[in-house]
């Protein structure tokens, strides 16, 4: 690297060297410009941006989001911040270049205090993230001034995309027809919309625990692998989690289920929009014990601490009280460990709530909790197993589910194969955009809630499952239920993987 482009390089960690240098320029009234981004594939657009920007001030700054917050989906960054930080300061109009550690220019803007912040034109109209308007904010406060610069850019993400051939055909299909039924503002309106809503929600908490071990060695003596204990994580599942995502998109929720005080005070409390109404409180929680290699995060044994809770007639009177102070609709969520049994599997089947369920058939009561035991149901969300278990019918096709409870709305996930939505006598179906799962567990949940919720709001069968694969993806990209995926990064995710 030559010494006149080695200078314009300045990395955050040199603050010293950087603020010496602003300083002096702000002494000298010098009219100081900033643009911020990824820049992770530089073309044409973007040189001519840089012209535009250092037009309208004496020294212009470029920083660089470096690739730790860079959150763009997988393979994202193409080229490494060193790589992105080196071509950028090759260009002439650009004074300096740094390097940003943080997911937004909000830290950048507090020190520099430019006098202009510069977006490309495709900031017009949107704040994907909505990052932009805190930016804004800090902007003012320091008396500078936000500019779009009018020059058009094409977009790196699409780029991105043609040179990875991102998409199938069908995928590229799919994300046309969304386009043309809705485009990033209406829906941005309509997720916003679900503000207003208050959830009421039912179901059993379990909880996830992830043990990490390093595998040793078989024993000497008899044929079992000798494994060290590292660490281990414990997450919220079961209905837990439900709570947990909906509670990023709604007003309230209303969480029906057990626990007792320790477990509320831990797991619940903190969680402002969720109103917990404790049906039991001295019921066992289920944990999930998941034994994976340190190394690899390979999952080789799970180990449940018990099979299910049992009611007595007096708990069960106990619970359909409270539920009877439920109206309008509900969602059910069945993971088998006894609580939608008897008396309150009878209240459900009986009452005209409009019901939105789940019922999960997994290695420990598979073939015992089937979803046909719930009767007059509004929607219903399962995997094509699950289905079959509770039809009888082996190789199960969506023709066989439609003819099932007719006028409901049913939904299939298929994992990587995406997902169906049948209603009547119609079939919709969309492929999952996201592949680079890490972890299963929660996607199936995931994606319950956000059909419920787009569903909720009359959106087109298409999008909602289109969306729903998307949200259900972005979880699957985590260990565990760790990481709730907010509504902004929902969004965000969204708007990178329709723009082709």
């Amino acid at each position: 690297m030559d010494e006149k482009k080695k200078n314009k390089i300045i990395m955050f960690k040199e603050d010293s060297k950087l603020f010496k240098k602003i300083n002096n320029l702000h002494k000298k009234k010098k009219v100081i410009g900033l643009c911020h981004g990824v820049f992770d594939i530089i073309h044409n657009g973007h040189i001519k941006y840089f012209k535009e920007a250092k037009k309208e001030c004496d020294f212009l700054i470029v920083s660089v989001t470096t690739d730790k917050f860079v959150n763009k989906g997988p393979g994202r960054p193409l080229n490494s911040t060193a790589s992105r930080i080196e071509v950028i300061s090759s260009i002439k109009y650009v004074d300096m270049v740094i390097e940003s550690n943080y997911d937004s220019a909000i830290f950048n803007i507090s020190k520099i205090k430019p006098s202009y912040y510069f977006k490309g034109y495709d900031y017009k109209n949107a704040d994907y993230i909505g990052n932009l308007k805190k930016e804004i904010d800090i902007l003012k406060k320091y008396k500078g001034k936000f500019k779009i610069i009018k020059q058009p850019l094409k977009s790196s993400t699409k780029l991105f995309n043609k040179i990875n051939n991102s998409f199938t055909k069908e995928e590229i299909e799919i994300i046309k027809n969304v386009n043309k039924l809705i485009n990033f503002k209406e829906l941005n309106e309509k997720i916003n919309s679900l503000k207003k809503y208050e959830i009421n929600i039912i179901g059993e908490p379990i909880l996830d625990k992830y043990t990490y071990v390093e595998k040793s060695n078989l024993s000497n003596k008899d044929a079992i692998l000798s494994v060290i204990n590292k660490n281990y994580d414990v997450h919220e599942g079961g209905v837990l989690l439900i709570a947990k995502i909906l509670s990023n998109f709604v007003k309230k929720v209303n969480l029906f289920t057990y626990c007792n005080d320790k477990f509320k005070k831990k797991f619940i409390s903190k969680n402002r929009n969720i109103n917990l109404i404790n049906l039991n409180n001295k019921k066992q929680i289920q944990e999930k014990n998941r034994i994976l290699n340190s190394y690899r995060s390979e999952k080789f044994l799970q180990i449940t601490n018990f099979k299910k809770n049992y009611f007595s007639n007096s708990e069960q009177k106990n619970i359909i009280k409270k539920l009877k102070k439920i109206k309008k609709e509900i969602i059910i969520v069945d993971y088998g460990i006894g609580l939608f049994e008897k008396e309150i599997l009878n209240f459900f089947n009986k009452t005209k709530l409009k019901k939105f369920i789940n019922v999960q058939s997994n290695s420990i009561n598979l073939g015992f909790n089937r979803y046909d035991k719930f009767k007059n149901y509004y929607s219903m969300c399962l995997n094509q197993k699950e289905w079959a278990l509770g039809a009888d019918i082996q190789n199960i096709s969506s023709k066989d589910i439609l003819k099932i409870n007719k006028d409901s709305f049913k939904f299939i996930t298929l994992g990587l194969f995406g997902s169906e939505m049948l209603i009547k006598n119609k079939i919709f179906k969309s492929p999952t955009l996201l592949k680079q799962m890490v972890d299963t567990t929660g996607c199936g949940d995931a994606f319950l809630v956000m059909s419920f919720l787009f569903l909720k709001l009359k959106l087109n069968p298409i999008i909602i499952l289109f969306l729903s694969n998307i949200y259900a993806g972005l979880h699957g990209e985590n260990i565990g239920n760790k990481t709730i995926i907010s509504k902004k990064e929902f969004l965000k995710r969204y708007n990178l993987l329709t723009n082709i």
